[in-house]
């Protein structure tokens, strides 16, 4: 399997945003995401929003010709703090 990467710059309150629309506007119950093991912030950005490790995905992908350990991540709609100004209700 090899690994496409799509690097896009979004700022923390653009995926709090994301969030907040899914959870309270769509009604999801989930929303995962995965990165690479070595990207420090995306993990640490993820978990300042909330997710939970799921999973540890060893020499899943491959990028730059190099195996690479993949990280899933989880966060229920429980566990989901909106923005101000929107409510669950």
């Amino acid at each position: 399997m090899r690994l496409r990467t799509l690097r896009l710059i979004i700022r923390p309150f653009q995926l709090a945003d994301a969030l907040d629309y899914g959870f309270v506007r769509m009604g999801l119950h989930k929303v995962a995401a995965e990165t690479v093991a070595a990207n420090v912030p995306a993990r640490l950005l993820l978990e300042r929003l909330g997710f939970r490790q799921e999973g540890l995905l060893r020499e899943h992908a491959r990028l730059a010709g190099e195996w690479v350990d993949v990280v899933w991540y989880g966060l229920l709609a429980d566990q989901h703090k909106p923005a101000i100004g929107l409510s669950t209700t």
